[in-house]
């Protein structure tokens, strides 16, 4: 059966009543309808694999209600009157419909031969003739742009080779007014000839008069479609006569399809190998009552020895002769796009019309509540973060609200993907069709023009996936390529995967992730009970340290920082302010000997003063004379402190008292020898010493002798014990040795000594009480008798003690006695305590926080880039890593279902191989296994008929109504599938799938943060409706790459238009600068956007009329490229990527001057949508081409927001656009503040936030002085727009990656290392800033660097008057320069020295041209390729100039 892909009428008319069909025919079903069991045993639909989702209510419900059924059959009529105005004219059945086709009747014996051997044909092998030739050519170019219009339209457009064009003559009704013909054609006789016998063999030639002739041979064909209006005998009394006419049918017979590619100027033919019998004379053979198989008859012509259509053109001459009223086949080969594509959608339509009525999409659509409320499911909840590795789903790298979409079409349930301007739509669907396949899912992808559809398959076979996806959109040999994919599919085997390598980079990935975010998190975690983060202490510490100002290093002591809430802040500031009136800080209290000194009341104070008078006038003073005397008296060592001389009194004493015992000589040696014979038994046992009777009675006898006589002694041992101490003691005080001697008036010394020592202890608590205080007794004498003095002089201060004692506890209760120490060591003002304590608390929050918390334990400058970068890296090869257990997941589920049923897969393969014309969908009808072969197939919704019978299933429909795809075009795919996604923006318009079904749909909207937008573009979008939905993302300045070319054109509005469309001079404006590209630059691509269709076409029909005539411009223009040159209107600028675009206005005044102000498609729903495609179509620059300038265009008559952004848009192609101007509301964070001051000390031009109002803000964007005007490196940082990022792969890559794309260099600053060392990060900012100049200056040097001087040819000139009797004159042209000094240019003008400047002026002299001053000054800057102006760079050239003169 041939596939549905052709219409019933003319034009296709409503679906007639039984009523209207005539009642002496038999219906005979449409190829498309349910296939007749004699005519087509094959299986039923395809099954759909199982999966596990939510079930969608579909054509299984219950029976719908009476209103249900009311609404869906009143839809369902209006949208197919829709798709009758979409299906166009149909040329099956009138061929004189067509607008152009290149006629091969007299084609050349032997390309007509090659043509029909299915090899590639050149058209000029085929049309040889010169003057035919070029005609043929012109007519190629026509039939190219139409199909063009049409793929564009539709995803498809399929040419063909009409063999033979037969006529017939029919009686239909007559139209309502009677006897008028149903088109423009005269009327006369009707032309009946017998069929010529030339129906096999190729025609002979003629010298190629007629070939090509397409114009001639419409004219000629269209000469003889007459109909002529006829009564018909009628029985009297049936009621008034009614009114018929005779239609003389002209249609091609057998149809091929042709691949036409035109790489060069001479366009190429070829044919696939099937054959189509045209169904208009099928069915009207069969109304006759022919029952014959026609398709039959053709495939018959594709045999083993080729090509041989006579046979089957004789037999459809016989069987026409035989049902059909003065059938005629006439001898032309006719190629042109016979079927309009917009009609097979009507056979679809009406073919699965049936399941259309069940479906509960379709009774949304209708208005029914209860569809509607049944769609209304709910999905998964949106997660802002990143997945864990093992379950991100989908393949590709993903955002996170991708991901969102990938699982909330994995729950089962329909919904809108809401694609708004700047979302990344081809891999988001890649990713979704992925999951399914991996899933056993089978998916139809319809795009909305076949660059969506191979932008999705392109993104899938860049992830290594191509093996899942068949891709049939602007194929033209779309048959033979499904085979060889399937075929190829059986064979798909499982790759190989290293799982442990990739279960370890997901545990590498997943520990990096932790450890990132938890030192950020910790870093930014706010800190109860203050609520404050350590963030935020750096970023106050770095404020408190502006003006590097010594403070203070003191900190608040550990476990009192909980204290210092804010109601201990607020007490502490209070002390501290106290404290200062009384004097803590001030020098004659910190530096008094009362500072620290802990009195309690002024009676205490009193006392003290007392004892302190006494001590310092009378006590030490005496203390330190009799020290002296000691000394001098004695030999004993000077007493240095009051113990000491206290001691020395006690040893004096014991000596004084040893000696009314002993001799003096007792002291002259040790006495151990006398104690031990004098000790009991038991004391030489407890001692362990023996000595012998002899020894004891010796020494016991010199113990004896030492006895002063007369002296009594009880205890003679006891008193050896003593010499023996005091004798040790006195050594201490003797280094010298020798026998003790006692000074002069011990005992008043003595008594000195007491009252001292008396005064002391009294003191003792009040001077001695801190616990680092050192006891008085043991200062040496000098120091005491200097601080007792001291002490006692200041009795000012120890009046005011115990207050401020009392303020020194309360601040030592909160931690801070380090610090008021401090603040006194330094003098610190009143007016700068708040400041000082402030940053003594920032500094110790800081210290606890990173001493207590273990995520930041080993936090330093570079930990967090560490981190990030590792993190980059990781989660880059985890995306990478998703796509191989897709695509293992595929290949198992082909390689089972090929070893369950080889018998079916091997049937098949055989199927596929066969190029016996049996229609694909029959085929894969037969097979299901072909849908595991390729999960994923990619229609246009042309073709969908082509593909799925009617009765086919489908798990996924991807409905991409990106670009307006009305409902009923739509239909026929989305009734035929389980699930469906509609892909669209619904604020695009107003009609149109998305706009219509896609809000009775859940909707996950896909994010925009991977746009491409100029800032200024994405600001305005952002402004007019998409606000929260486009980020305007700003790039770093640079040079507009738009470009203006007014015209001077006028004209009027065309018949029914308001506005003055397509003048010529703009036209002839655009294909001049196509044909200087064509000649300039063939190698880059072209790309023309008209803002209106007519414009649009008029740009066409003029460059083809300029190709034929140009060469050079034909061949640019030729297809077979991969960005071939073309021309579009606004609706197909969406998929149009160019290296150039000229984007051309079609607008202009009225002969008088008047701008009328409507702009149609500009100022409809998706103009403004529309404009920012075209505007970004271009990867290079675009040239802006129109008859109005900005100043014709009144702002405020200018009400749509595409009409205000055209206006924008001519401003900014004129030059005139204004830099992004800067938030100055909103000063950075104070670390960045610091930063930015170090960079710029290092001379690097410095703009916080920089941005366009609405949009993010780049912390810091730095550029260099030598290159004003310019932007070079992003800063970012840890800042509350990072924090507010979940996602780690949005803000630590996504981010990053997206700002170089657009021309930044990228650092983080951390704001750990900018606090650490701001001057090491700036260090490294600046490097990077001058690596970018160092690059710029590498290219320019290269672009400046003089060629080798080639020899200069004399130049030969005659005088015109004198040249026949004078000999001529020889006149050399200017010598060249000679080689130019080894200067490098480009750098900045403090690089050069005096001698370096000199010695390019003498070289720019070199040439012995004469040249003003100003002239050297503008070569030498040439020279130097300085871009800067300014007053001190013109006066330093300005004085190399002058110094050489």
């Amino acid at each position: 059966m041939t596939p549905p892909f052709f219409s019933f009428g003319r034009r296709r008319r409503r679906r007639a009543s039984p009523a209207d069909e005539p009642k002496d025919v038999t219906p005979v079903p449409s190829s498309s309808s349910a296939p007749e069991p004699e005519e087509d045993g094959g299986p039923g639909p395809v099954p759909a694999p199982a999966v596990n989702a939510a079930p969608v209510p579909g054509f299984d419900g219950p029976p719908p209600s009476e209103r249900r059924e009311a609404l869906v059959e009143e839809a369902l009529s209006a949208w197919r009157e829709q798709l009758i105005e979409l299906g166009g004219t149909a040329s099956l059945d009138d061929i004189t419909q067509l607008d152009g086709v290149v006629d091969l009747t007299a084609a050349h014996p032997s390309g007509l031969a090659q043509l029909y051997a299915g090899r590639p044909t050149h058209l000029s092998s085929l049309v040889r003739e010169r003057g035919a030739l070029g005609v043929a050519r012109q007519c190629l170019r026509k039939v190219a742009g139409r199909t063009d219009q049409l793929a564009r339209q539709f995803g498809v457009a399929p040419v063909y080779l009409a063999i033979g064009i037969a006529s017939w003559v029919e009686i239909v009704p007559a139209s309502p007014e009677a006897g008028a013909p149903e088109d423009e054609g005269g009327i006369g006789p009707v032309a009946i000839e017998p069929a010529p016998d030339l129906l096999g063999d190729p025609p002979a030639p003629r010298g190629g008069a007629r070939g090509g002739s397409g114009p001639d041979f419409l004219r000629s064909v269209a000469s003889q479609a007459d109909d002529v209006t006829v009564p018909v005998p009628q029985v009297p009394g049936d009621g008034p006569e009614p009114r018929t006419r005779t239609r003389t049918v002209k249609v091609p017979v057998l149809l091929r399809p042709v691949r036409l590619s035109a790489s060069s100027a001479d366009a190429t033919l070829a044919l696939d190998p099937s054959i189509e019998v045209n169904p208009v004379l099928t069915r009207a053979l069969r109304r006759a009552g022919s029952r014959a198989d026609i398709e039959a008859v053709a495939h018959a012509a594709l045999g083993a020895e080729g090509f041989t259509p006579r046979t089957a053109l004789n037999r459809i001459g016989t069987l026409g002769r035989e049902y059909l009223s003065g059938f005629l086949v006439r001898e032309n080969l006719v190629v042109g796009p016979f079927v309009h594509p917009g009609q097979a959608l009507i056979e679809d339509f009406d073919a699965t019309m049936e399941r259309a009525r069940a479906s509960a999409l379709v009774a949304a659509l209708a208005g029914d509540p209860d569809a509607r409320a049944a769609l209304d499911v709910p999905l998964p909840e949106p997660d802002p973060q990143d997945r864990a590795p093992e379950r991100e789903r989908g393949a590709g790298d993903l955002d996170v609200g991708q991901l969102d979409a990938v699982e909330a079409v994995s729950s089962g349930a329909s919904i809108l993907l809401d694609a708004p301007p700047g979302s990344d739509v081809a891999a988001t669907l890649a990713a979704v069709v992925a999951d399914a396949a991996a899933s056993g899912r089978t998916v139809l992808h319809v795009p909305a023009s076949s660059a969506d559809g191979h932008a999705v398959a392109q993104a899938l076979r860049d992830m290594g996936l191509g093996g899942l996806v068949l891709d049939l959109t602007e194929d033209p040999a779309w048959r033979r390529h499904a085979a060889e994919e399937i075929k190829e599919g059986l064979g798909a085997q499982p790759p190989e995967l290293d799982v442990p390598a990739i279960v370890d980079l997901r545990e590498r990935l997943r520990s990096v992730r932790e450890r990132l975010t938890g030192s950020i998190n910790a870093l930014h975690l706010r800190r109860e009970p203050w609520g404050v983060s350590a963030y935020e202490a750096l970023q106050h510490l770095a404020e408190l340290t502006t003006g590097r100002r010594i403070r203070t290093t003191a900190r608040v002591a550990p476990g009192h920082l909980e204290r210092l809430d804010g109601a201990g802040m607020a007490r502490a500031r209070r002390l501290l302010h106290r404290a200062h009136d009384l004097g803590v800080m001030e020098p004659q209290v910190s530096t008094s000997a009362w500072n620290g000194i802990d009195v309690a009341d002024i009676d205490e104070a009193t006392d003290a003063l007392t004892q302190l008078s006494r001590l310092a006038d009378d006590l030490l003073p005496a203390v330190r004379d009799y020290s002296v005397d000691i000394a001098d008296a004695t030999g004993m060592s000077r007493a240095t402190t009051l113990n000491q001389w206290c001691e020395q009194l006690e040893v004096l004493d014991g000596v004084r008292e040893s000696l009314d015992v002993f001799l003096p000589e007792v002291f002259e040696r040790s006495a151990a020898d006398m104690l031990i014979a004098t000790a009991s038994r038991q004391w030489r046992e407890e001692h362990s010493v023996e000595m012998s009777g002899a020894e004891r009675r010796r020494f016991l006898k010199q113990a004896k002798d030492l006895v002063r006589p007369g002296r009594p002694v009880e205890d003679l041992h006891a008193e050896l014990v003593k010499v023996q101490q005091r004798r040790e003691a006195w050594r201490t005080h003797d280094p010298d040795g020798g026998w003790p001697r006692l000074p002069q008036g011990l005992d008043t010394m003595q008594a000195t000594a007491i009252q001292a020592r008396d005064a002391i202890e009294d003191l003792e608590p009040i001077l001695g009480a801190g616990p680092d205080a050192p006891g008085l007794m043991d200062l040496p004498l000098e120091d005491l008798l200097a601080r007792v003095r001291a002490l006692a002089d200041d009795d000012a201060t120890a009046q005011k003690m115990p207050e401020l004692n009392r303020v020194v506890a309360d601040l030592d209760e909160l931690g801070l006695t380090a610090f008021v120490a401090d603040l006194a060591d330094r003098h610190v003002a009143d007016d700068d305590l708040d400041t000082e304590l402030a940053y003594c608390w920032w500094s110790s929050l800081l210290a606890q926080v990173l001493r207590e918390d273990p995520e930041l334990a080993d936090l330093h400058a570079g930990i967090l880039g560490e981190r990030a970068d590792a993190l980059r890296g990781l989660d880059s090869a985890q995306a990478d890593s998703l796509s191989g257990p897709v695509c293992q997941a595929y290949a198992r589920r082909v390689r089972a279902a090929v070893e369950a049923d080889k018998a079916s897969a091997r049937s098949l393969y055989v199927a596929l191989s066969r190029e016996d014309g049996v229609p694909l969908r029959e085929i894969l009808a037969a097979h299901p296994v072909a849908f595991i072969a390729r999960p994923v197939w990619i229609v246009p919704p042309t073709l969908v008929p082509q593909v799925l019978t009617p009765d086919a299933v489908v798990d996924l429909a991807v409905l991409d109504a990106s670009a307006h795809m009305p409902v009923p075009q739509a239909l026929p795919a989305f009734v035929r599938a389980e699930q469906v996604l509609v892909v669209g923006d619904p604020r695009r318009a107003t009609t149109g799938l998305a706009s219509e079904l896609g809000p009775l749909l859940p909707s996950v909207t896909l994010p925009t943060t991977r746009n491409t937008f100029d800032a200024r573009i994405a600001a305005f979008l952002a402004a007019n409706g998409y606000e929260g939905v486009v980020e305007a993302v700003p790039a770093p300045p640079r040079g507009s790459r738009m470009t203006l070319a007014l015209v001077e054109g006028r004209g009027m509005p065309a018949p029914g238009q308001a506005a003055v469309e397509s003048v010529p001079a703009e036209v002839e404006q655009v294909v001049e600068l196509v044909a200087d590209h064509a000649l300039t630059r063939p190698e880059l691509s072209l790309g023309v956007v008209a803002l209106n269709a007519r414009h649009a076409e008029e740009i066409r029909s003029a460059i083809s009329a300029e190709a034929a005539e140009s060469p050079s411009l034909e061949k640019f223009c030729a297809a077979g490229v991969a960005e071939p040159f073309v021309v579009v209107d606004l609706d197909g600028a969406r998929s149009l990527r160019r290296d150039h675009v000229i984007l051309s206005v079609g607008y202009a005044k009225t002969p008088h001057g008047r701008t009328i102000h409507t702009f149609d498609a500009v100022s409809g729903t998706g103009g403004m949508v529309g404009l920012v495609e075209a505007l970004c179509a271009s990867r290079d620059s675009t040239a802006v081409v129109s008859c109005l300038a900005a100043e014709d265009l009144d702002p405020d008559r200018l009400h749509s927001p595409g009409a205000r952004l055209l206006r924008e848009v001519l401003v900014r192609a004129a030059g005139r656009a204004e830099e992004i101007p800067q938030d100055g509301d909103q000063a950075p964070d104070r670390l960045l503040i610091d930063l930015a001051e170090h960079l710029w000390r290092k001379g690097l031009t410095v703009i916080p936030r920089y941005g366009v109002e609405g949009g993010v803000r780049i912390p810091l964007a730095i550029g260099h002085q030598d290159y004003p005007g310019e932007l070079f490196v992003a800063v970012l940082t840890d800042d509350a727009d990072y924090m507010a990022e979940p996602s780690l792969r949005r803000r630590d890559r996504h981010w990053i990656e997206r700002l170089q794309q657009r021309g930044w260099r990228v650092h983080t600053a951390y704001s750990v290392a900018v606090f650490v060392d701001p001057e090491a990060e700036a260090s490294v900012i600046e490097e990077q800033v001058l690596s970018v100049m160092a690059a710029r200056q590498a290219a320019a040097q290269e672009e400046v660097e003089p060629e080798p001087a080639q020899p200069v040819p004399a130049v030969i000139e005659l005088d015109s008057e004198e040249s026949g009797s004078v000999p001529a004159v020889e006149r050399l042209s200017p010598p060249a320069r000679g080689p130019r000094p080894p200067i490098a240019p480009a750098q900045p003008l403090q690089a050069y020295s005096d001698d370096q400047l000199d010695e390019l002026v003498i070289w720019i002299r070199s040439d012995g041209v004469e040249r003003e001053e100003a002239e050297e000054v503008e070569e030498l800057r040439r020279s130097l390729a300085l871009m800067r102006h300014g007053s001190g760079i013109n006066a330093v050239l300005t004085n190399a100039v002058r110094r050489n003169r």
